[in-house]
């Protein structure tokens, strides 16, 4: 098996487990908008929204993180870019990781946009 075939299996497992990610935060965050309707019927399920309120307020809290910690990087390679103390070739590398880096933060964002 080649390197590639390897990285191609690599990202495709990295797919499945960001969908995966993705669909059970979807499904948490419906089943706190459930409780939230049902705890004004039962009390008793207080305690449980509370849970899920705090399990989202802390996906939020991260996510908002995550993007923070990106656009510091990005600003980071930008200024090593224009520095111009890089070969040619780590300049195209730089170009390649702030690229990835804003593929990212767009993921990033929209997921905080579906919270």
């Amino acid at each position: 098996m080649t390197q590639n075939d390897n990285l191609a299996k690599r990202e495709i497992q990295m797919k499945k487990i960001e969908e995966l990610i993705q669909y059970n935060q979807k499904l948490i965050l419906e089943r706190k908008r459930e409780l939230e309707e049902r705890k004004k019927e039962n009390h008793f399920l207080e305690e449980v929204y509370n849970d899920y309120r705090k399990y989202y307020e802390d996906v939020v809290k991260e996510k908002k993180q995550q993007v923070q910690s990106l656009d510091n990087l990005h600003i980071y390679l930008d200024q090593l870019i224009k520095t111009k103390k890089m070969t040619e070739d780590e300049i195209q590398d730089a170009k390649k990781e702030q690229t990835i880096i804003l593929n990212e933060l767009n993921k990033i964002k929209k997921e905080l946009d579906i919270l």
